[in-house]
């Protein structure tokens, strides 16, 4: 009995912790210290990615599909400020990375993978794959997550 009970309990862990689903709230982002980049835009990718492992060199994790994009916010005083969003995760996409692209102009920016391949999700059909600077931020920086006060960051 009392391994049936186990068994019963790790099976309701893992049923909830491995297929999430639903709207998650995401407070709003103000990234700040972007003085050199003045006059430029700044869009946030929210992120379904894991961790880049052995297979390439850098820190860059693995995107493996968009969930939401926000629309390009220009820098303004250094800082760009990122509205609220609510990111809808399903299955096995949840909301574990925030990529920050600065780019040139008010243009739709496309991520793509260290390898070259462009990852499913929002905003991904077409556009401009080039951008003057992106940095990934996990989503334990921009916790509490849902709330009302804007995150800030700084790259």
């Amino acid at each position: 009995m009392k391994k049936l009970s186990l068994l019963l309990s790790l099976l309701a862990l893992l049923a909830t912790s491995a297929f999430a689903g639903g709207p998650v709230n995401v407070r709003g982002i103000n990234v700040t210290n972007l003085g050199s980049y003045e006059g430029k835009y700044v869009t946030a990718f929210y992120l379904s990615a894991r961790a880049s492992g052995f297979s390439y060199g850098n820190n860059s994790p693995r995107i493996n599909r968009v969930l939401e994009k926000s629309a390009p916010v220009k820098i303004v005083n250094g800082k760009a400020s990122v509205p609220r969003v609510t990111v809808i995760e399903s299955g096995f996409s949840v909301f574990n990375y925030l990529k920050i692209v600065v780019h040139n102009s008010n243009t739709n920016i496309v991520l793509k993978n260290i390898d070259g391949t462009t990852p499913p999700g929002k905003g991904q059909n077409s556009g401009d794959s080039r951008y003057v600077r992106g940095f990934y931020v996990a989503k334990q920086k921009v916790s509490p997550i849902s709330s009302p006060a804007p995150a800030t960051i700084k790259p």
